[in-house]
């Protein structure tokens, strides 16, 4: 191989190398900004996949008219945690904003599983602007796992609910897995688009509930899952950010390949 052909096959092997070098920093451009969009903490939680539970409504936005009823189905995936250790409870708290939305019904899905002995309970507190549904097992019983709706929610919106944007929030919802250890929660709100949408309406600052008494059982649905609404929009930010990482490596070696011609 002549002198010539070896420096440029340095030059070649050099120019790939800064390639590389930029593509791997597009990766962790790629997962910080995930994490940051999904709170930090969840960066480690989001790739370990069988610690996490990902509660995810159904539809993720409704377009609605004042004193407009719709439903909204609250889906709940989890595999559970190590060691086979599934999820022995989960804390369902919706906020929203008291003046513009108001929960009217509740109805407790069978996430548990249909024949499973789970106990709910559903405190409605519609003047704070929350709803919250508990549902455990009861005897405890290893915990469960799967997806499913774990309960559908009836709102209403106000008559006199001016053209807004409000939101039913989710992130306070918590679960817990059979050896006693919290699980990470992923989530998503429900974007209310009432009378066209105008200016942001966030949800309640609610204060504490226990000074709220909670019904002992709620209905159960047995309705099928039906999940056609686009995935959690972090999950998308990820395969989009990989698939962009995959292409730029191909690139790269193809490019190595030709100039080594």
């Amino acid at each position: 191989m002549s002198r010539r052909r070896l420096e440029e096959d340095r030059r070649s092997g050099a120019r790939v190398g800064a390639v590389a070098r930029w593509v791997l920093g597009g990766v962790a451009i790629v997962f910080v900004a995930v994490g940051l969009a999904l709170g930090g903490p969840a960066i480690g939680t989001a790739v370990a996949g069988d610690q996490l539970a990902v509660v995810d409504p159904v539809p993720h936005q409704v377009e609605v008219e004042p004193g407009e009823v719709f439903e909204v189905d609250v889906v709940v995936r989890s595999w559970g945690g190590h060691g086979s250790a599934g999820v022995e409870n989960v804390t369902l708290r919706a906020q929203y904003h008291p003046d513009h939305l108001e929960v009217t019904d509740v109805d407790a899905g069978t996430w548990f599983g249909a024949d499973a002995d789970v106990e709910t309970e559903v405190t409605v507190a519609n003047d704070r602007g929350v709803t919250e549904v508990r549902q455990y097992e009861e005897p405890p019983a290893g915990g469960a796992t799967g997806e499913d709706v774990f309960a559908t929610l009836t709102v209403r919106v106000a008559e006199d609910a001016p053209p807004s944007n409000a939101t039913i929030d989710l992130d306070e919802t918590s679960a817990e897995l059979a050896d006693d250890q919290p699980l990470p929660i992923l989530e998503r709100p429900v974007t209310v688009v009432i009378d066209g949408g105008g200016e942001p309406r966030e949800s309640s600052d609610y204060g504490e509930l226990d000074d709220l008494e909670g019904e002992a059982s709620a209905d159960r649905t047995d309705e099928p899952l039906e999940t056609d609404d686009d995935p959690i929009p972090a999950f998308t930010a990820v395969a989009g950010g990989i698939a962009v990482v995959a292409l730029l490596v191909g690139a790269a070696v193809a490019g190595h390949r030709f100039a080594r011609r």
